[in-house]
């Protein structure tokens, strides 16, 4: 008989992955709440965007910053950080097409065009999502290593 021991990828990686959604949660904790309770916020947000010649509700930018808190509460929460994670990279990329395709109207009310300069930051909240939920699937790896013969159950 062969034992296979099993990948122990040390408190190293758990510590990454614990930094990373620590940090990926207090962004999205931000964002929803600025987003759920400061109304002036919501207000220069919904005038910012337009789909198809109308205005965003300043409401749709309440179920955005729930949706944040949402997410923030399941990457925090270790059995549910992969979904959390997994929901952060879709919600980001779906705010970069927002932000990059069109939506965001090109004339500010001052007059300033607006490029939307966040497109940056859906990508790094993107692509730490991405992080947060490989580093969390490394450090959930049970799989088997290489079998290792153990001269004990070598039967002759």
């Amino acid at each position: 008989m062969i034992d296979t021991p099993i990948r122990d990828h040390g408190p190293a990686v758990r510590l990454t992955g614990t930094v990373l959604a620590a940090f990926g949660a207090a962004s999205m904790t931000i964002a929803g709440l600025m987003k759920v309770f400061n109304t002036d916020f919501r207000g220069d947000m919904a005038g910012n965007y337009e789909l198809f010649g109308t205005e965003l509700p300043a409401g749709f930018f309440v179920l955005v910053g729930l949706a944040e808190l949402a997410m923030a509460a399941l990457i925090i929460y270790r059995p549910t950080r992969i979904v959390g994670a997994t929901a952060l990279t879709t919600f980001m990329v779906g705010a970069l097409i927002l932000n990059l395709v069109g939506f965001a109207k090109d004339v500010l009310a001052e007059g300033v065009r607006d490029q939307s300069k966040a497109w940056p930051a859906n990508i790094a909240l993107g692509l730490l999502g991405l992080a947060i939920g490989l580093v969390d699937l490394k450090a959930r790896d049970r799989t088997p290593s290489t079998p290792v013969p153990n001269p004990r159950n070598i039967v002759v």
